[in-house]
């Protein structure tokens, strides 16, 4: 299985767009892999993981052939994961030349009442059938585009929505992709036992800090990485992946961290740490 790192930063992107924190401007004097944008994943060049504001971005810079993905699962309906805005340019009133496909757009119900309203807006003028927007269900097996079982589990993360992680199985390959979430509640934990993980795609969005409930750091990402290899989840050779990073928690002992020396404190604890661009085969 491809995985590329399209955004690897949390919502507000790193550096920040109004921050002069150490950490914000450090990053942008050093440039290159230091410059984040909001999270995404693409698998094998034709599933989406989130759909966020920074989407035009990638594709662009990346080289992503958007007309190969057919198929989108969103974690939840907060803006730097789901910017359904961008994502009715599909429509005919904005892309009078595009293949005739249909996007499969998977999440929860505020994803699906978010998309299904600007899908409305946009197409007033003229009727075009290009998005379908899919409700999940938190421990329900889904088959996608075919070659995919995408298993829903529920996130620890904002309460007012039932926010989602995906266990998703390609062949003999298989991800755990959990960006928001804190540290995952025993049904997660138990509904993973029985399966293996090749690759484990986990948020550290607090890095040394500690933000409470919904979100991760260093320490919280070892204690879930340790927890699935207790209950046998991962495989000897499995991958564990940082992403979802902020800036305002990248600072230990009154000093700041930007990629190189987060990347050289991660792999101690066998932790990759992942950059805009970065593609890895599994």
């Amino acid at each position: 299985m491809k995985i590329s790192f399209l955004g690897t930063a949390a919502s507000e992107g790193w550096p920040s767009l109004f921050c002069q924190c150490e950490a914000c401007k450090r990053a942008r004097s050093a440039g290159g892999r230091n410059i984040r944008t909001r999270q995404q994943v693409l698998l094998n060049d034709d599933l989406l993981l989130d759909f966020g504001p920074d989407t035009l971005m990638h594709v662009n810079q990346q080289m992503i052939d958007l007309s190969r993905i057919h198929d989108v699962l969103v974690t939840h309906a907060h803006s730097d994961h789901f910017y359904p805005e961008d994502m009715m340019k599909i429509t005919c009133n904005y892309t009078p030349v595009i293949d005739d496909r249909l996007l499969n757009v998977y999440g929860n119900e505020d994803v699906v009442r978010a998309g299904n309203d600007a899908h409305e807006m946009k197409n007033r003028w003229k009727g075009c059938d290009s998005i379908h927007f899919e409700l999940l269900k938190a421990f329900e097996w889904y088959e996608i585009a075919e070659r995919y079982k995408v298993l829903v589990l529920p996130a620890v993360h904002d309460r007012s929505q039932n926010c989602y992680i995906y266990y998703i199985r390609s062949e003999d390959s298989s991800v755990l992709y959990a960006c928001d979430s804190g540290y995952f509640g025993e049904e997660t934990f138990k509904a993973l036992s029985g399966l293996k993980i090749d690759a484990l795609i986990l948020e550290c969005t607090g890095i040394f800090k500690d933000l409470g409930h919904g979100h991760s750091n260093i320490e919280w990402l070892l204690k879930i990485r340790e927890r699935l290899s207790s209950q046998g989840s991962l495989r000897e050779g499995t991958r564990t992946f940082a992403t979802h990073v902020c800036h305002s928690g990248a600072y230990r002992d009154g000093r700041s961290y930007i990629h190189e020396e987060l990347s050289n404190e991660l792999i101690q604890h066998g932790v990759e740490l992942c950059y805009d661009g970065m593609t890895v085969i599994i």
